[in-house]
């Protein structure tokens, strides 16, 4: 790390990423978490949906949707 004239760390410099980047990067990651968000919420709420359809009755969309949570959180920790 470098230090500037006033003997604080310059850690921009290090990185070596411009502000231009670091904003797109910020960006793409809330849009990109806001897309898996979305589409999870969805097909849990489309499980919801057969449930209340198929057999009010009985529940059982909690299953899948855990399952699907779970299967996407490990899908994305091994993807990135």
């Amino acid at each position: 790390m470098t230090t500037n004239n006033r003997g604080r760390t310059a850690v921009s410099e290090n990185l070596g990423s411009t502000p231009t980047q670091t904003l797109r990067t910020l960006v793409s990651a809330v849009v990109l978490s806001l897309v898996f968000f979305a589409v999870v919420m969805g097909v849990a709420m489309t499980c919801v949906m057969y449930n209340a359809r198929w057999s009010p009755n009985l529940v059982w969309f909690p299953l899948p949707a855990i399952a699907l949570l779970v299967g996407s959180i490990y899908w994305a920790n091994k993807r990135w």
